[in-house]
């Protein structure tokens, strides 16, 4: 699919009331002709907390630079009159991190910044109108910026911090950890790592605490290379630092800002890429990427900001309220930067497929290697799940279990949310008897208390016929993904083909040599749907793929020699369809 570039109409619609981006209404925080920007953003209760700071320009020590919040009570549809929390006119006051304490309060972090002064003040406040100043910490080891607030069992509150120069020299560099136990009221110091280089550095951490001791952090980046993924399994006592894939971040490294859904182990990395003037996202579960960095998948747009000056807009800032994920960024110019809010819908059911691994299995159709304009990849953008893909060119029901193993090899079971199959289309060319789904014995078994003999049905799992090697196939799927949903695709009609002198392929209005058509096995496919229990989408009868008609030449890969295999707009034909169909079945019967 084409990756969409924002025009001067759409960049303008940012800043209308209720603006929508890639599927996702954007609301406005603040339109006040001021350079507004790095929002920070928390919820209390059912109430959206926006803090913010309004200036002249993209300055942070801006003097007379203040401080403000506005609340909203119906999801950043609507925000209430602005609320001064800090402003002096010698010094820069700008939000840099929130979170809540233990009493469900919201918290925010405002440094005052001004020559020769950098402070942090902690501001608590119950419902976003009235902040009270509950901690002024004067710390040992200078530093630049304190972050986002989360809870430690056993420790209480904690946080990151990082100080030292974003310039290139080789000027030293520090990062580690604020903790206080009472509440937020004090706070202790802890370095982490000192008098390191600028590419080592990582700065603006977003954490999240998974449980059982784990903490997840991602960090912002200052080599333009890759985000850092810092972890813990001991509720912050040691920590690991690696770089991650997500590797998209050729401006500043982009803020990242975390989710964690418990419901579903998914977490959710929100970030701004300045360069692209794009918000992103990257959903995985949790136990999967924590000690796998460079695991995460690939990137969903979430919407767009301002692509005139990198810096004018980014600065992601995400909470969450039920299912609903809100967040904060700023997009403007050098002079105008308004504040904008996010609403992202996460369902949590079984029929989300958003965040879930799913895996494909097939012939050439699926087969990765054999084109970049798959059906499986325009599914996974637009449903939102990462996908493997194990398919092979040529294959019949009889790779089946090749393919599986592969995929056994590389990816636990368990962790395996969903199966697709897409085979059948190389078993009808290979003239493959159809034989029997079962075969029948007489049997004498209790019935009603009396010996009756009564007819017995056993699967017949003969793979040199088609109706045994499905057979073959759907027993070691159901039991390799017990919990997993397992989806029959059905092949679509068959064009000619010709690949070769002895690889002339006939279109579908031809048998072949044992006087079977294609439809007798995509028949058979929908009735192993019914004999395994599994949903059958029927691309030969509702794709609308008819490579021997004229005027279907757009949809097949070439009109002389190829018309068997889908051409890219084939392939978004069949996605659409599948994509309809997978909107009312359950992603999982797992977690």
């Amino acid at each position: 699919m084409k990756r969409f570039i924002p025009t001067v109409a759409v960049l303008f619609s940012l800043f209308a009331f209720s603006a929508f981006a890639a599927g996702v209404p954007v609301y406005t925080v603040e339109d006040d002709p001021s350079y507004s920007c790095w929002p920070m953003l928390e919820s209390v209760g059912n109430r959206l907390i926006c803090v913010y700071t309004m200036g002249k320009d993209h300055n942070p020590s801006e003097k007379g630079r203040g401080t403000f919040a506005r609340t909203s009570d119906d999801g950043g549809r609507t925000w209430s009159a602005r609320t001064l929390i800090a402003q002096d006119k010698d010094l820069a006051q700008s939000p840099v991190a929130k979170g809540r304490d233990q009493d469900g309060a919201a918290l925010f972090w405002v440094r005052w910044f001004g020559k020769n002064v950098t402070r942090m003040a902690l501001y608590r406040t119950l419902d976003g109108k009235k902040f009270e100043l509950i901690s002024e910490p004067k710390f040992k080891d200078p530093l630049m910026q304190i972050t986002d607030v989360f809870q430690v069992e056993g420790v209480g509150l904690m946080a990151f911090w990082f100080g030292g120069s974003y310039a290139d020299d080789d000027k030293p560099r520090w990062w580690g950890v604020v903790t206080s136990r009472d509440n937020g009221r004090t706070w202790e110091q802890k370095p982490l790592c000192q008098y390191v280089a600028k590419a080592e550095w990582p700065t603006e951490p977003s954490a999240v605490t998974l449980g059982d001791g784990r903490i997840l952090v991602i960090a912002r980046c200052e080599d333009r290379q890759a985000q850092f993924q810092i972890t813990s399994t001991d509720n912050g006592a040691n920590w690991k630092v690696v770089k991650t894939n997500i590797d998209d971040v050729k401006f500043d490294g982009c803020t990242p800002s975390l989710v964690y859904d418990r419901a579903t182990g998914i977490v959710h990395n929100y970030y701004f890429s300045r360069g692209e003037g794009v918000m992103k996202v990257r959903r995985a579960k949790a136990s999967e990427i924590f000690d796998n960095p460079k695991s995460w998948p690939q990137p969903e747009t979430v919407c767009w900001g301002n692509l005139s000056r990198s810096y004018d807009s980014g600065n992601a800032n995400a909470c969450a309220i039920g299912n609903k994920h809100y967040i904060a960024y700023y997009a403007g110019n050098e002079k105008i930067c308004k504040v904008l809010v996010a609403a992202v819908n996460e369902q949590r059911d079984a029929l989300s497929w958003s965040g879930r691994r799913v895996v494909f299995f097939g012939d050439s159709i699926t087969d990765p290697a054999l084109g970049r304009s798959k059906y499986w990849k325009m599914l996974s953008e637009t449903m939102h799940f990462t996908h493997e893909v194990y398919g092979v060119n040529g294959h019949t029901w009889n790779g089946l279990p090749s393919q599986v193993n592969r995929a056994k090899r590389d990816l636990p079971s368990a962790s395996v949310d969903a199966v697709f199959v897409f085979l059948g289309t190389n078993d009808f060319n290979g003239n493959t008897p159809l034989g029997e789904w079962w075969s029948v014995t007489n049997e004498v078994v209790n019935c009603n208390g009396r010996p009756t003999e009564l007819k017995k049905r056993v699967m017949n799992f003969d793979i040199k016929t088609f109706r045994g090697r499905v057979n073959s196939g759907m027993k070691l799927l159901r039991e390799t993904y017990p919990d997993a949903q397992l989806v029959l695709l059905t092949p679509v009609h068959r064009g000619f083909a010709q690949f070769g002198k002895n690889n002339v392929q006939p279109d579908e209005r031809y048998s072949r040599q044992s006087g079977l058509f294609l439809d007798d096995y995509v028949n058979d496919l929908v009735t192993a749907g019914r004999i395994w229990s599994a949903p059958v989408i029927d691309l030969y009868a509702e794709s609308a793929l008819l490579p021997n008609e004229p005027w279907a030449d757009k949809l097949i890969a070439h009109p002389v020699r190829d018309r068997l295999h889908p051409s890219p707009a084939g392939h978004v034909r069949m996605a659409r369809l599948i994509e309809a169909r997978l909107r009312s079945l359950p992603a999982t019967y797992g977690n």
